[in-house]
């Protein structure tokens, strides 16, 4: 009898548990969760229909540009967005991506022509971009908290800094052509080549987000963002230093941007002055398509910029192989983007950052 009674026991604490998902409080807690995936399940089953019928493309072969494209451009959203969620867990923002971007690009090709194609002189230009990038964030974090300034106004502050700095230094390096190229040729002659394929890109990514996870979720730098995010004067009362953590977040976004720009590189193998613009709106769709509420706080997710990246590359992409002008693809986007900002805001007052 007692055997009998165990299992019956634990038929019920089974059923029970059953019984517990998608209750109303199961919801709560994971409902951004079930729309993201939900989300890119659904695009993922209607863009592997509608371009082969409408225009015989299939965006599921490994081999084809459709794939390609697709791919890689989540790659870059979901790298950039990862390193985004350290910034936006705390409820702020960095509006200067794009900017930054073009210039690392600008930089990496004129020292790579400048440098005889030497790989030495490539190395030399990441570190120095990588310095830039830290000095970025830096800038961002400590000036808005030391002058207690909104950060967005720093970031913007810094973005017309850094396009007017490549404009000036593109029309110097560069002044027949508003774009800058590689001297040797196309991008697959050089040094940047292995870093096109889409393998390769998508291992970068893996590595990235393996890095970004122990950090966000296993580490001091994710917990103190998120509860800064969440209630900066309760996190201040409980010791977390504001101005440290808020620095290392950005700083961490930094090397997202970093990694970005290589790829970007590789990707077209040109750039302008403004070559980048665009990105930080990129970023901010996919975390909130991904289902991270743009207030930050305690449910910010790097699985958002991944559910995010890949189904803002899907929408994007597709519409334009099954015939959709960038008009339509635009709004059908800012639908999007206003419907999940209502359903994932952490309270009415606070839609988005601070």
């Amino acid at each position: 009898m007692i055997p009998k009674l165990k299992n019956e026991r634990k038929g019920t604490l089974m059923k029970e548990r059953v019984r517990g998902i998608f209750t109303k409080e199961w919801l709560e807690v994971h409902g951004n969760d079930v729309f993201a995936y939900s989300g890119l399940v659904l695009c993922i089953l209607v863009f592997s229909i509608l371009p082969p019928i409408l225009r015989g493309i299939n965006i599921l072969d490994p081999a084809g540009l459709a794939f390609k494209s697709i791919v890689k451009d989540g790659v870059m959203y979901s790298i950039l967005a990862a390193g985004a969620v350290f910034v936006y867990s705390l409820g702020a923002m960095d509006i200067s991506v794009g900017a930054q971007i073009s210039m690392y690009a600008i930089l990496l090709i004129h020292t790579y022509n400048v440098g005889g194609s030497s790989i030495g002189a490539l190395v030399g230009c990441v570190a120095l971009i990588f310095v830039i990038a830290m000095v970025c964030g830096i800038t961002n974090s400590v000036i808005a908290n030391v002058l207690e300034m909104k950060p967005i106004i720093t970031s913007l502050i810094l973005q017309f800094l850094i396009y007017g700095i490549a404009s000036v230094v593109i029309n110097i390096w560069n002044p027949a052509s508003i774009a800058i190229t590689f001297d040797i040729g196309t991008v697959a002659m050089t040094h940047f080549a292995p870093l096109g394929n889409v393998w390769v890109q998508v291992g970068i990514m893996v590595g990235c987000l393996l890095l970004f996870t122990v950090l966000f979720n296993y580490t001091k730098i994710g917990h103190y963002v998120k509860a800064i995010g969440a209630n900066q004067d309760c996190a201040r009362q409980m010791g977390i230093s504001l101005v440290k953590y808020r620095m290392l977040a950005y700083m961490i976004f930094g090397v997202a941007i970093v990694v970005a720009s290589l790829l970007f590189v590789a990707n077209t193998g040109t750039t302008t002055s403004n070559g980048g613009k665009g990105y930080e709106m990129k970023i901010m769709i996919s975390l909130i398509i991904g289902g991270m509420p743009l207030s930050g706080g305690m449910k910010s997710k790097i699985s958002s910029a991944v559910i995010g990246g890949f189904t803002y590359a899907l929408i994007t992409r597709s519409f334009i192989y099954i015939g959709v002008p960038d008009k339509y693809t635009t709004v059908f986007v800012a639908l999007i983007y206003i419907v999940v900002v209502l359903l994932t805001c952490r309270s009415k007052d606070k839609v988005l950052p601070r």
